[in-house]
């Protein structure tokens, strides 16, 4: 079943907004690279990842707080474009955007966590 964005606001915390959300796929590796559907959302705290799920809402969630986010950026490769996320040290990879303009999404993040780095 696909995660919804209502589904995403009840996991959000005290005081945390939702600013926007899109739908992708993670790519996670168990024995190969597999991508994961579900929501990428922009809080006003932190990025999260919240994946469709098989048996229970939310089974599977990513956060990254602003503050430990090195670098997101869109990425073009040859047939699609992804996000790339860069963790203490981790590289993340999102593709299979169901975004019109992914950018205007790189850029909500990143001034995000400029104001939130302050």
């Amino acid at each position: 079943m696909q995660i919804t964005t209502q589904q995403v606001r009840m996991m959000l915390r005290e005081n945390e907004q939702l600013m926007a959300t899109r739908r992708c796929a993670l790519i996670t590796y168990i024995f190969s690279f597999a991508p994961r559907p579900g929501i990428l959302a922009a809080t006003t705290e932190r990025l999260m990842f919240v994946g469709d799920y098989m048996a229970t809402p939310g089974e599977l969630v990513e956060t990254y707080d602003y503050e430990t986010i090195e670098k997101f950026q869109l990425k073009n490769h040859l047939f699609n474009k992804r996000y790339f996320l860069k963790v203490k040290g981790d590289q993340v990879q999102f593709k299979y955007l169901s975004d019109s303009q992914p950018q205007a999404f790189v850029e909500l993040v990143n001034a995000q966590r400029k104001h939130v780095g302050k």
